[in-house]
């Protein structure tokens, strides 16, 4: 039953779009839509099948290098059919954000906000094709998502890596409660000069081990430490007060 209600549904999407086709009249689209509508390559788009979906894939790819507008006119009004799942749709998404189609955007960035682990690469990697036009959107599921979703928004923005979404990233820092995001939000301001120092400074403190190791070790890059400065992330508060303390002396010679 499903199925065939299935096949209703893209018969229906197909019929949609026959007015797109009547103003082309050419012989590609006229293929495509009856691929369309005689497969399931929709459904076949969200297979836990690697092989199934990999075929799904190139099929819909092909279509759209023959018959652009058909294919991304159905791919658009995909993402807003709720008979499909969030993993068919991210790929329709996908495939939308590979054209440069906007109409992508709003599904790429709700389903980063629900914050799921599935196919994570592929929604990071969709929402990278737009450049910097998603930072907003990002910055916000970094503020207000959960910690999944923050994690995912984080690695969005440090894969971006432009002057706002690196903003983005030092805004949250001061307020972010997972170790995890901490990091990544370090690990884009390293990765990304001009060094805001400050930021860095500030993680010597931090509550995480880890995080406070990396932002000495970004420092002393940027620095080039003498070898009789050190600062040792494991050790208690009381000593590592105190090397910060020869540290900002240090610099303060420095300068």
């Amino acid at each position: 039953m499903r199925a065939s209600r299935t096949c209703r549904v893209l018969s229906g999407l197909a019929l949609l779009l026959l007015p797109t086709l009547i103003g082309c009249g050419g012989t590609p689209e006229e293929k495509a839509l009856e691929d369309i509508r005689d497969t399931t390559i929709i459904p076949n788009l969200g297979s836990y099948d690697d092989q199934i979906q990999q075929e799904a894939v190139y099929r819909m790819q092909s279509i759209l290098e023959n018959a652009p507008e058909v294919a991304r006119n159905l791919l658009a009004a995909t993402l807003r059919d709720p008979v499909y799942d969030n993993r068919t749709r991210l790929v329709c998404a996908w495939l939308l954000a590979t054209q440069q189609d906007r109409r992508a955007l709003q599904t790429l960035v709700d389903l980063l906000g629900v914050g799921s682990d599935s196919d994570e690469s592929l929604l990071r990697d969709s929402l990278n094709l737009y450049g910097a036009e998603v930072v907003p959107s990002v910055a916000s599921v970094l503020r207000e998502g959960n910690d999944v979703a923050r994690i995912a928004a984080a690695e969005v923005l440090c894969d971006l890596g432009d002057g706002e979404a690196v903003d983005a990233l030092v805004a949250r820092y001061g307020s972010e409660p997972n170790p995890r995001v901490r990091f990544l939000i370090l690990c884009g301001v390293a990765n990304r000069p001009p060094l805001r120092v400050p930021l860095l400074e500030q993680a010597l403190v931090d509550a995480d081990a880890k995080n406070r190791d990396f932002a000495w070790s970004t420092l002393g890059r940027h620095y080039d430490f003498p070898e009789t400065l050190t600062f040792d992330a494991e050790e208690t508060e009381e000593v590592r007060s105190a090397q910060l303390d020869r540290y900002r002396r240090w610099l303060a010679g420095r300068l």
